[in-house]
């Protein structure tokens, strides 16, 4: 998820990325569409550039690899130094 306009909080975390975006509990229940929350489409990322990696600041399952990012986005919170493995088949 990357800012395009009006988001001028860091959006680093779920926490801070939910509160940018102005959901909050009054969306429990409510279908992901509009009038409510909508999720559009962006720019492809090909393959090579998704990095796969663990998570973050946590202490269960933190083996486990279920971060993925566009290697080299400035919108990253935390890059890895180094890639666990590549989302590529190549």
């Amino acid at each position: 998820v990357e800012p395009l306009d009006g988001i001028s909080m860091r959006t680093n975390g779920p926490a801070k990325l939910v509160l940018a975006l102005g959901i909050d509990g009054s969306l429990n229940g409510k279908p992901l569409g509009l009038p409510h929350l909508a999720v559009f489409e962006g720019k492809k990322v090909g393959p090579k550039k998704i990095v796969t990696t663990t998570r973050v600041g946590i202490s269960v399952a933190k083996e486990l690899p279920l971060r993925f990012y566009e290697s080299g986005n400035p919108f990253v919170s935390v890059e890895r130094r180094r890639r666990r493995r590549s989302c590529s088949k190549d």
